[in-house]
């Protein structure tokens, strides 16, 4: 599976709460609800669990070391979630 190029550009807006509720019937399929990518980042001693392969550098979206710590809830506030998750209508999981 490819990934875009994802870069921080200079005004996109993440994703609201009433433009996500909206849009409700594509967050059955965002990846960031229901499973989380073990990563192990270049000179770090320990393992970390993050919400979105998009972010895995993002500190906000690292959810521990533990699949306890990992299991809270992922809010949609990133640019990226809104360009590629949300109204782009792309989805890291594996068609159906």
């Amino acid at each position: 599976m490819l990934f875009p190029e994802m870069d921080v550009p200079a005004a996109a807006a993440g994703v609201s709460a009433s433009a996500w509720a909206a849009l409700r019937p594509r967050g059955a399929d965002a990846m960031c609800r229901t499973s989380r990518m073990v990563v192990q980042r270049k000179g770090a001693e320990a393992l970390s669990i993050v919400a979105c392969t998009l972010l895995p550098y993002e500190a906000r979206f690292d959810l521990g070391a533990t699949l306890e710590d990992a299991s809270r809830a992922v809010t949609l506030d990133h640019p990226h979630c809104a360009r590629f998750c949300v109204f782009g209508a792309s989805s890291c999981m594996s068609a159906r």
